[in-house]
């Protein structure tokens, strides 16, 4: 009896041994967007602009009705989720750690390095609140895709899309710099289509 109740204990404290490490993993993050997102004070999104196009001549406007796809919010962590993501990398690939080449679910990976789903679904219902049709939303809740005409990217973004010619080819690409939310800004670390995207 005493032998049974011995192991019991000990496999006990092995499951809470192995156990402990993903306590972290399955903490939620903190809101970055409690009062949700004002489009009434917006600032410009730096580096929304691709360089490529300086010294280019434009080829003309894009057409207000011409359908845009794949633009893309990708989300900026936080300093403290960019340090646990490196040290869960490290512990990774080190055979001594518990958490040795344990890798992440899509979902596993939101809960700890992700917008919180309150925050996600803040700017999802901002984008679609614009008309914009969402196209994809990561479960990682690390970027979100959406499209919609040449129009509502200008009249959004505050930048017009205009053709310019690289190589005898046609692309297009924002002339200015995007404008966006204040609020949103510091959550953005990118937008997908700042790029000279070919002309269908």
């Amino acid at each position: 009896m005493k032998t049974t109740t011995h192991t019991a204990i000990v496999f006990l404290a092995l499951t809470v041994t192995l156990a402990a490490p993903w306590q972290v993993l399955r903490a939620q993050r903190s809101e970055r967007l409690p009062a949700g997102i004002d489009g009434s004070n917006r600032t410009v999104l730096r580096g929304s602009r691709n360089p490529r196009i300086e010294g280019l001549v434009s080829d003309g406007p894009v057409e207000d009705s011409m359908r845009v796809a794949g633009i893309t919010f990708r989300f900026k962590p936080t300093l403290d989720q960019s340090l646990e993501l490196e040290r869960l990398l490290e512990n990774q690939q080190n055979p001594e750690s518990p958490l040795y080449h344990a890798w992440l679910t899509s979902e596993q990976y939101a809960e700890r390095f992700g917008l919180s789903t309150a925050d996600f679904d803040k700017v999802a219902g901002w984008i679609a609140s614009q008309g914009f049709r969402i196209d994809h939303a990561a479960k990682s809740r690390t970027y979100i895709s959406f499209s919609g005409t040449a129009a509502q990217v200008r009249d959004t973004f505050g930048t017009p899309l205009r053709h310019y010619k690289v190589g005898g080819k046609r692309h297009f690409a924002n002339e200015l710099e995007a404008i966006v939310p204040a609020d949103l800004e510091p959550l953005v670390e990118l937008v997908a289509r700042g790029t000279l995207t070919p002309a269908a």
